[in-house]
């Protein structure tokens, strides 16, 4: 069953600060003693910010969004986060594309779960254009209904910090400005978000904040 991933279980480092709602100190990080993918890098993004992160394929985009959910263990650096509300959708949804549930049934679970009603989430269906696909199988939807239904699962919760890896992998040109319209209006919405684009010419009509990463450095843009 694609399984929801629990932020509170991820998340153990919190420190409550000023305002900025992540805050890194030198942060050096390599995989087993190989090139180093950050050297002694300092990153922060303020509460209320739309920042993008952008840089060349492999250049630790993703790996970065991982150090500060904690999902990459690094003790030896300062990674401080602002608040305990936090939704995150990844890069890559790994699931049994071959188990027999449909969106309802995910998003009726989903909303058991977290303790919402369902008609929060059926708001959510009809707000990001997903209504049709409501009886679908999950694993029959594409790539890009698929990125939508994890938006409309992290919007289920409280969600005081949005990350988000590539959310435009595998949609069309209409579904891509559709889904930054909407993170921009929950940007509007006091709700800080973060993510990780490859288009900077496209991010740079929504983000206050560009940030690239080259050579083991991040530079505001």
């Amino acid at each position: 069953m694609l399984k929801a991933m629990n932020i509170d279980e991820i998340i153990t480092k919190e420190t409550y600060f000023s305002d900025k709602i992540i805050n890194i100190e030198n942060l050096s990080f390599s995989f087993d003693n190989n090139k180093q993918i950050f050297k002694n890098v300092n990153f922060s993004i303020n509460a209320g910010d739309f920042a993008c992160i952008i840089g060349k394929n492999g250049c630790g985009k993703s790996t970065l969004l991982k150090l500060i959910l904690n999902l990459i263990k690094n003790d030896e650096s300062k990674i401080q986060i602002n608040t305990k509300y936090i939704s995150y959708i990844p890069q890559s949804i790994n699931f049994n594309k071959d188990f027999p549930i449909t969106v309802k049934e995910f998003l009726k679970y989903n909303s058991k779960e977290l303790k919402v009603p369902f008609s929060h989430a059926k708001n959510l269906i009809e707000k990001y254009n997903l209504t049709d696909c409501l009886n679908s199988l999950i694993g029959k939807l594409s790539g890009g209904q698929l990125q939508k239904l994890m938006l409309v699962r992290s919007l289920l919760k409280r969600t005081d910090l949005l990350i988000v890896d590539e959310p435009t992998n595998n949609l069309d040109e209409e579904s891509k400005v559709m889904i930054y319209d909407n993170l921009k209006e929950l940007n509007n919405q006091n709700i800080t978000i973060l993510v990780v684009e490859h288009n900077k010419n496209f991010s740079m009509s929504y983000a206050n904040k560009i940030f690239l990463i080259n050579e083991g450095s991040i530079y505001l843009v």
